[in-house]
């Protein structure tokens, strides 16, 4: 359905998840943007392509999906997965996530759900989260910083999953639930 095309880079997911929202193959589904985090800002999450070792975790401070609805089923997209770009909800939840209390409460996910379209309007990054002094952490993207109409950088409203702020904000079970799975 989707392939990884020219605007994917490493490290930005954020970003990427913007421009994958606004793919005319999405049009007319059902789009929801997923970050996830939580308050220590030290997220596991496995079957990712940066990971040290098959079978580890990449600690991200955050990470967002795109989860959309074909067909009736939630598939998520996650540029960073080995799992591939159309992976059932359920299947990416199993391997992506440590079951229910296998974490010690600071480090459990947390995930904050929104409408794509709000995302696309609202979301606005001017990179400055990925500069140590002068240095890029990460090679930045060809492409102009995202910002919306008001040019203010908000990525971290959006990646605080226990403040209030655009979309619903859930636990692994709470989401779960609220998707149906």
């Amino acid at each position: 359905m989707v392939t990884l095309g020219s605007k994917y880079v490493p490290y930005f997911c954020e970003e990427n998840i913007w421009h994958l929202c606004q793919d005319p193959v999405f049009e007319g589904l059902e789009r929801r943007v997923v970050f996830i985090s939580n308050a220590e800002r030290q997220c596991p999450v496995w079957c990712q392509r940066s990971a040290a070792a098959p079978g580890e975790p990449v600690v991200w401070d955050y990470h967002v999906i795109l989860f959309v609805q074909v067909d009736e089923q939630w598939r998520v997209y996650d540029l960073d997965t080995v799992l591939g770009l159309d992976v059932p909800m359920v299947e990416y939840l199993q391997q992506s996530f440590a079951p229910r209390g296998l974490l010690p409460l600071p480090w459990a996910q947390r995930f904050r759900v929104i409408e794509a379209d709000t995302y696309v309007q609202h979301f606005s990054s001017d990179r400055s989260h990925m500069r140590q002094g002068p240095q890029w952490k990460a090679q930045p993207p060809a492409w102009p910083c995202i910002l919306a109409d008001d040019a203010q950088h908000n990525l971290f409203d959006f990646v605080d999953t226990h403040a209030p702020f655009y979309g619903s904000c859930f636990d692994l079970p709470g989401l779960c639930s609220w998707f149906g799975v």
